[in-house]
């Protein structure tokens, strides 16, 4: 515990900071190029946190929506990814990927002989994820879907 005489040392201190704050105060009061010069450091202070209000505020929504939709989805993280340089490196990396495995899973369900082996791969490849997601013009032969009770192979 501090003694009694730090206390004091440190009240004294402090007290003498806060007077020389005083007069500092004082004497750009009294002139009014130097006050003119407070004056305008403060108006660009207040700016600036002004400005960067919107911005702080912005992050703090986007993750208030990530955090209320659980998830981000494929596309939001792709955009994501897309903002920076090292991002699409990353991107064209997953696209080669997922093309390859494609191209892989395509000519490992053709190999296939027997229909029931046909559907185990296309169950154990699809899911609820792949059925939630769009393809566009590069769906794989192997994903099928039910239509009108039929069994109808999906080509890209």
């Amino acid at each position: 515990m501090a003694s009694k005489k730090d206390k004091l040392a440190r009240n004294e201190i402090l007290e003498r900071k806060r007077i020389a704050e005083r007069l500092r105060y004082q004497r750009l009061k009294n002139d009014p190029r130097k006050q003119e010069e407070l004056r305008e450091k403060e108006r660009q202070k207040y700016l600036k946190k002004k400005q960067k209000a919107p911005e702080n505020l912005l992050k703090r929504n986007h993750n208030k929506v990530i955090a209320k939709n659980g998830h981000e989805t494929s596309i939001s993280k792709i955009r994501e990814m897309m903002s920076s340089s090292e991002g699409q490196n990353e991107v064209a990396k997953n696209a080669l990927f997922g093309d390859v495995m494609m191209q892989q899973l395509t000519n490992n369900y053709l190999k296939l002989k027997s229909r029931k082996d046909k559907l185990i791969l296309t169950r154990a490849v699809s899911g609820s994820l792949t059925k939630n997601t769009s393809y566009g013009n590069i769906t794989p032969i192997f994903l099928i879907q039910k239509e009108s009770k039929k069994l109808v192979k999906c080509y890209p």
